[in-house]
């Protein structure tokens, strides 16, 4: 059988920077991580505020709404305790737990410094404003082959950016630019490898 690429669009919305917090709702399912990216090795977990893949035993737990999350450090735990959705979105397209982190880019450059990792920081487009990590959340995801983004501004404005796969977040990461203050939408188009059609 052939092996083909399926795409499949993950509409999420997205707020303007500016008042990120306040206008999004809580969504309980958008959180849970215990069963599903909480441990997606036996010994390894998510860290919820960014997604980056760290031992278990080495990050700072927290329960949130009846589950257990993982953080890299105790300041990303009071960062992502101050306002979940802000930091961690999730959504299901068929059998697919998908996951999505987004952080400005003061965010992404300070947890990058607080890790010791700032040298390895990704720069960003003069006008990118977030950065972004989206990934599988199962414990033997399907190969994915790439995604791409596309940014809905208020104005119906829309950018196109291609996310690379990071090695050391182990998902897919970009920079995206969000000028505008109000709702954006945001799409992400999963490539999905090794599917295969009767």
């Amino acid at each position: 059988m052939k092996r083909l690429l399926l795409i499949m669009p993950l509409i999420i919305g997205l707020l303007g920077f500016v008042a990120i917090a306040e206008e999004m709702e809580h969504d309980h399912s958008m959180h849970s991580m215990d069963h599903d990216s909480g441990k997606p090795a036996s010994d390894k977990a998510r860290c919820a505020y960014d997604g980056m893949m760290m031992k278990a035993e080495a990050m700072i737990k927290m329960k949130h709404d009846d589950e257990t999350l993982y953080f890299c450090n105790e300041e990303q735990m009071k960062m992502f305790h101050k306002s979940p959705k802000k930091y961690l979105k999730k959504m299901m397209i068929g059998d697919l737990h998908v996951l999505m982190n987004t952080l400005t880019i003061k965010e992404y450059m300070d947890m990058m410094k607080s890790m010791g990792m700032a040298k390895m920081a990704k720069k960003a487009d003069e006008n990118d404003t977030h950065w972004v990590n989206i990934y599988l959340a199962s414990k033997e995801p399907k190969p994915l082959s790439g995604i791409a983004i596309k940014v809905t501004a208020p104005s119906n404005k829309v950018s196109f950016k291609e996310l690379k796969y990071d090695k050391m977040m182990k998902g897919f990461t970009g920079t995206v630019s969000i000028l505008e203050s109000g709702k954006h939408k945001l799409s992400a188009f999963l490539g999905l490898q090794g599917i295969e059609m009767p």
